[in-house]
Formats: C-alpha cells, sequence, structure tokens
C-alpha cells in the first residue's frame, strides 16, 4: 500500500519536530534555522495539500479578467493596438498547456507588453485605465496571496483574512 501524501508528510513533521530540531536546539546556527524552515513548508504543504490547482486556477482566472479588461479599454496607435490583439490571444489556454502555469506566464507576460505599448502609443485615457485596472488587480492579488501565506505567521495576530478556499473563490 503507497502511504497517502498526509502521511508522508506527517511523517516527515513529526522527524524534524521529535528527532532534528531538538538534536538542533540551542546552536543558534544555520543547521537549526534551516530544519525550522523545512518544517515550516512542510506544515505549509500539509495545509495546501489538494488546493494548488485550485490557486493555479485563481490566479490564472483573476489574469484573463485583467486581460479581458485590459483589451476592452485598449485605444491608442499601433503598437498599442497590436499588443491588444496579442494579449486576447495569449490569454486562453491552450491544450498544449501542461498546467495553467504556461498560461498563466503567458499571459502575464502579454499583459506586462501591452502595458509598455500603452506607454509608446496608448492614449491619455487608456493609460488611466490600465493603472486603474492593474492596481485593482494587484489588490485582489496580495489578498488571495496572504491568505495563502497566512500559515506562515508573518501576519498580525489580529489581520482578518479570508480562508484559503474562500481566497481562492
Amino acid at each position: 500500500m503507497n502511504p497517502s501524501i498526509e502521511d508522508r508528510l506527517g511523517s516527515m513533521i513529526r522527524a524534524m519536530e521529535e528527532v532534528v530540531l531538538p538534536e538542533l536546539r540551542g546552536r543558534k546556527g544555520l543547521a537549526e534555522e534551516q530544519a525550522s524552515l523545512v518544517l515550516g513548508h512542510l506544515h505549509q504543504l500539509r495545509a495546501q495539500a489538494g488546493l494548488n490547482t485550485h490557486y493555479e486556477d485563481a490566479e490564472f482566472r483573476a489574469l484573463a479578467t485583467l486581460a479581458a479588461e485590459l483589451v476592452a479599454a485598449a485605444s491608442g496607435g499601433p503598437v498599442t493596438t497590436s499588443a491588444a490583439h496579442e494579449l486576447r490571444s495569449a490569454a486562453m489556454p491552450t491544450t498544449d498547456d501542461a498546467t495553467l502555469q504556461a498560461a498563466t506566464v503567458r499571459t502575464s507576460a502579454a499583459i506586462a507588453a501591452l502595458i509598455a505599448a500603452a506607454h509608446v502609443d496608448g492614449d491619455a485615457r487608456f493609460r488611466t485605465a490600465v493603472y486603474r485596472q492593474v492596481l485593482g488587480h494587484g489588490a485582489a492579488t496580495a489578498l488571495r496571496d496572504r491568505s495563502w501565506f497566512a500559515i506562515t505567521g508573518f501576519e498580525g495576530p489580529d489581520t482578518e483574512l479570508p480562508s484559503m478556499t474562500a481566497a481562492l473563490a
């Protein structure tokens, strides 16, 4: 029988907590620091198990929405028009994409190209729309990412964040 990922993560966490870290405690060296970092990552992987695909999907959907907003608002000269056309094509996942990561990277690059094009020959109204839309996307992305990484403990104790699953919806 193949042990589940949950069982394997649990075994690694126990080994780090009960064997490795107790042997390193008090030495205050790099090995103790790195062992604690590995333990933190194991806890994070355990908490996020099964959600990575949902995270990638949420990330791509958010970029696809931004792409659609930017393409709809795009106006200007031939550089902006061409970049908007490229973004429209890039924001479509293809069967060649092993995961949504490839589509996400391609879409991000095409968004960056359209933003750069807007500064070449985009009209002023479009450049204003770009800032507004990108900032809105960034705020939503930051909230999703903060929820995703909340388990690391970097957020203050009174910080209210949506759960990982709610942030991915």
